[in-house]
């Protein structure tokens, strides 16, 4: 009974599926009418599984009202056919090559201009295209694209969240393993075992671990250094569960915590929930920006937070729009964004605390649980 059961809830899902996927096609067919396009080129990984489903790393899409297909080597035929069937999507075996039976298809269908990805596609591939098919008009989309990901639907959200326990309980769960002497990539590579044992395909970025004075590098990957008592140890990871990214920081302490530092991991938490108060949605990415930007700079240490306060995350680590300076639009209800204030002394160390969640229209939900105490690291 209980297999029975199981199986019905994954034909339902399945069915789910396939209709979130249309529903967005549908969006895109009106978005394209909309632009007098007759079509869409689809290159890049993330917008294929967003608009088809299909998770392969090779093929090329082309949608289109009056019919779209994916082409795919024999590699993925299958798999395709699997993950992609729809009465608006045929899965097609590629017959000489990708790109002649690409041009075949936008001949066939007399498709005149169509949309590509402009931030995706190289120069000599769209030199190839208009050679395949010198008749044909593009238009770069790629803007569109992103911004029809944006707004995240409820499967979504649900596969999102899960990214996010699952770099939880990994970190809650590596913390009693780490040692002095252990090694940078060490501690990595442990953190990125206990992902992938709970679930995760994979990390969705290089690990960062800066421990001591390289805990002053925003992005500085994991390396040799050994770990020592009074290091600070910025712990910047995240997985991969269903296609979605997660991304969170924590700020540990090993033996003992500087003064100063310590007095930094208290300004860096203040201005990260004093910005999280405010988000709500409407706000623009610089008014996000400077409520966690004005808490450090009052606190003296203005000049050492030089990154933006927060990444929008989905399919990609890094996604639009953000909470920047440079980024004066208006973040809607429905965007994922991350919130990751921090403070660097070059020679010394940093501190960053970065947490995800949803914007809505009277706040921001945070999704990451890990603890946001000071937490000491006992030599051992």
């Amino acid at each position: 009974m209980t297999s029975e059961s199981n199986q019905n809830d994954i034909e339902m899902e399945r069915a789910e599926q396939i209709k979130r996927l249309m529903r967005r096609r549908e969006m895109l067919y009106a978005q394209l009418k909309e632009r007098n396009l007759s079509g869409a080129l689809l290159t890049s990984r993330e917008n294929t599984r967003y608009l088809t489903g299909f998770t392969g790393t090779t093929s090329l899409t082309l949608i289109a009202p009056e019919g779209s297909t994916i082409l795919v080597d024999s590699r993925y035929i299958e798999q395709a056919k699997s993950q992609c069937a729809a009465s608006d999507l045929a899965v097609q075996l590629i017959e000489q090559n990708m790109k002649t039976d690409l041009y075949n298809l936008i001949k066939g269908l007399s498709l005149l201009h169509i949309g590509i990805e402009d931030k995706d596609l190289t120069v000599h591939q769209y030199r190839e295209l208009l050679e395949g098919v010198p008749e044909l008009e593009v238009t770069g989309l790629s803007d569109l694209l992103s911004n029809n990901r944006v707004c995240k639907d409820p499967g979504e959200i649900a596969l999102l969240k899960q990214a996010v326990a699952i770099s939880d309980e990994a970190w809650t769960e590596l913390l009693p393993q780490i040692r002095v002497g252990m090694t940078e990539i060490e501690i990595a590579g442990r953190l990125e075992y206990l992902m992938r044992q709970k679930g995760a395909a994979g990390p969705s970025f290089d690990t960062i671990i800066g421990s001591g004075y390289r805990s002053a590098l925003p992005h500085g990957v994991a390396s040799e250094k050994k770990i020592e008592p009074g290091d600070v140890i910025v712990m910047d990871f995240g997985c991969i569960y269903g296609g979605y990214c997660s991304d969170i920081t924590r700020t540990v302490f090993v033996e003992y915590i500087d003064e100063e530092m310590g007095k930094i991991y208290d300004i860096v938490l203040a201005a990260h929930k004093k910005a999280k108060e405010g988000i709500k949605a409407g706000i623009t990415g610089k008014a996000a920006d400077a409520i966690a930007r004005e808490v450090i700079a009052t606190s003296g240490y203005g000049d050492y937070f030089g990154h933006s306060l927060g990444h929008s995350i989905g399919l990609l680590i890094h996604e639009s729009p953000n909470f920047s300076p440079a980024y004066t639009g208006e973040i809607p209800a429905g965007a994922v964004l991350s919130v990751e204030p921090g403070i660097y002394l070059p020679g010394k160390g940093g501190v960053r605390i970065e947490d995800i969640g949803i914007v809505t229209e009277v706040g921001y939900e945070t999704f990451t649980q890990a603890s946001q105490e000071k937490i000491v690291i006992p030599c051992r």
